[in-house]
């Protein structure tokens, strides 16, 4: 049995308009933006730093698989979240291979974080 791609087409976005997600890929980004929240928090002491990472509401996802120990995003961790997996969609179809996405991800981050000051992220 011969393995699929990683790049290869599959049924769960639109490889031919990056900024579309798809219902499965907006419900999963809280539930991984949640785990980069616990990440950051690991190794920040700023405490309006971290207050503004969480959100006391809980998105769908999480609300469903928490037996208590879940981190709910903030909508701004949220939004950097989405912004990310935009700008990864976009690279896999500019790049072509893996290894060519590795390369450009730092341009990504960069990209991402400026969009973010643009857009006054973090306002709570």
């Amino acid at each position: 049995m011969r393995r699929s791609s990683i790049l290869e087409p599959h049924d769960d976005y639109d490889y031919t308009h990056p900024e579309n997600l798809s219902a499965v890929v907006v419900a999963v980004v809280p539930y991984i933006a949640g785990f980069v929240v616990r990440q950051v928090c690991k190794t920040t002491t700023c405490e309006e730093c971290i207050a503004a990472l969480y959100s006391d509401e809980l998105v769908p996802l999480v609300e469903q698989k928490n037996r208590g120990g879940l981190v709910s995003p903030s909508k701004d961790v949220i939004g950097l979240c989405e912004a990310v997996e935009k700008g990864l969609r976009r690279l896999q179809i500019e790049c072509g291979t893996l290894q060519a996405v590795n390369s450009q991800s730092k341009h990504l981050v960069l990209e991402v974080l400026r969009l973010s000051v643009e857009e006054n992220g973090f306002r709570s």
